[in-house]
């Protein structure tokens, strides 16, 4: 019976102390559990970006609110409050829930994490977008260029300030989504060595799931998990063995 000697990664910091019923935030709503201060470098400073990255659309829609309430009270169509308001309701949400999945998936439950990825870069598309098109509310880089060609100066800061908003939240993205790969395997857990099986082997550095891949650059293994020619269904019974021994040895 062969031994080996596996390494864990696992991204997640302690989390004895993070009560996830604790409804505290938004202010005023209060529908998930934040607190920056439960958590530890790395993750900190990751979940910090995320915050910043909200905190941006947040004033930034603020600002588009602004920018179209003076516009109305020059003679603009006053239905460009209303837009701003509904911009306000619609994409804060949007953005505090990437938040949200971001924070708790690096927390909690890793899954989250992959719906953040796809959640948060078709978001950065959409603030792309907002920081170019002159509709529905949105003040961007073509409505700026209007307002210079009507001698604007005051509408023309607003919008570029709008638009610039827009702009580094579309910045931001690429750097959230690539900061939140380093807390899939982050913490390295050597596990005491555990019988698993005897037969053919051949090298497959898979362990948990295709999802989960050791990572020769983090880890210090002294034999690689070998498979053999072997169904799904017995890999799939040899890591739950894998599983059970890495539980029972804690």
């Amino acid at each position: 019976m062969d031994k080996i000697e596996a390494a864990i990664i696992s991204n997640k910091p302690d989390q004895s102390e993070i009560n996830w019923n604790d409804f505290n935030w938004p202010p005023l709503i209060k529908i998930f559990h934040f607190n920056l201060s439960e958590l530890q470098d790395p993750q900190k400073s990751f979940v910090r970006l995320l915050y910043i990255s909200y905190l941006f659309i947040l004033g930034t829609t603020c600002l588009n609110l602004m920018d179209n309430c003076i516009q109305a009270g020059l003679g603009y169509p006053k239905i460009r409050i209303l837009y701003a308001l509904l911009n306000i309701l619609i994409f804060n949400a949007l953005q505090m829930y990437i938040f949200y999945l971001g924070y708790r998936g690096m927390c909690a439950h890793q899954s989250l994490l992959k719906w953040y990825r796809i959640l948060h870069l078709l978001a950065g598309l959409l603030w792309l977008t907002l920081s170019i098109i002159d509709t529905l509310g949105w003040n961007g880089f073509v409505r700026a260029a209007t307002f210079i060609d009507q001698g604007q100066d005051g509408l023309v800061f607003l919008s570029i300030a709008e638009s610039l908003g827009f702009l580094q939240s579309f910045i931001l993205t690429p750097i959230c989504i690539c900061g939140s790969h380093k807390f899939v395997f982050d913490t390295i857990e050597i596990i005491e060595k555990c019988d698993i099986l005897e037969n053919d082997f051949i090298f497959i550095i898979t362990i948990l799931s295709s999802r989960y891949l050791l990572l020769t650059k983090y880890v210090s293994i002294t034999h690689i998990l070998q498979f053999g020619k072997l169904s799904s269904q017995q890999i799939e019974q040899l890591q739950l063995k894998l599983i059970s021994s890495i539980i029972n040895s804690k």
